[in-house]
């Protein structure tokens, strides 16, 4: 049976993170479509499964650091949010260990959906054309935050998708609603994320970081990734 829903829209259902209209359509596909209900479930037990593997203390303290435990953070998400929490756990394949990605307070997890699956995208992944990124952040306090690619062939934003008006984000965890289709063009690419804890345009910032200029205030952490066809 063919689906009709994408994985990223599967995984903001999931998250909770689609407006009123959009979830109530995705509930009527799932309703007429065994194919999309089956894949739900399929990552329903994924991230169960990642919940009870990979313990997500050691982020939820680097990231907003507390007295408190850190499972009680977590107790006060629902359940779908908790699970969604875990996969901020990012391991770099930089030689430093499973170290989480957090600069300036703010941590981020890119998954990148397509005809294997759902992934954690980490450094130099190999994905294709057609894939879909994702991007979660949490962070410790209030930020605003942007996804820019530098590909083979440019510079772009990937989120927010108009390239104004950077994505505001409060402390905790957040799903940015823009996600990026990745196109034809194959070689290396790099994803960074850029936060701030003042309002920025992304469209500028981009431009700024073609010359190799980063303005005061900004954070930035990259990822990078190998595209090609499978």
């Amino acid at each position: 049976m063919t689906r009709r829903l994408s994985d990223l829209q599967l995984e903001r259902y999931q998250a909770e993170a689609l407006p009123p209209e959009e979830r109530a359509a995705v509930d009527q596909v799932l309703a007429q479509s065994e194919a999309d209900a089956e894949a739900l479930r399929v990552l329903r037990t994924e991230n169960a499964a990642f919940f009870v593997t990979q313990p997500p203390a050691a982020f939820v303290e680097k990231v907003m650091p507390t007295k408190r435990s850190p499972w009680r953070w977590l107790g006060a998400l629902s359940a779908v949010a908790a699970a969604a929490a875990l996969l901020l756990i990012v391991r770099s394949q930089s030689g430093e260990g499973d170290e989480t990605r957090v600069k300036g307070g703010v941590g981020w997890h890119v998954t990148v959906s397509g005809q294997t699956g759902t992934r954690t995208l980490m450094d130099s992944t190999q994905v294709a054309p057609g894939d879909t990124l994702s991007f979660q952040v949490a962070t410790e306090r209030q930020v605003f935050v942007a996804v820019i690619s530098h590909a083979p062939d440019g510079w772009w934003v990937y989120a927010p998708s108009a390239g104004r008006d950077a994505v505001r984000v409060a402390r905790g965890l957040t799903l940015i609603p823009d996600g990026a289709r990745l196109d034809e063009t194959e070689g290396d690419e790099t994803l960074y994320l850029v936060s701030s804890e003042q309002p920025f345009e992304p469209e500028r910032l981009r431009d700024s970081m073609k010359n190799n200029v980063v303005p005061e205030g900004i954070n930035v952490e990259q990822i990078g990734i190998v595209k090609h066809r499978r």
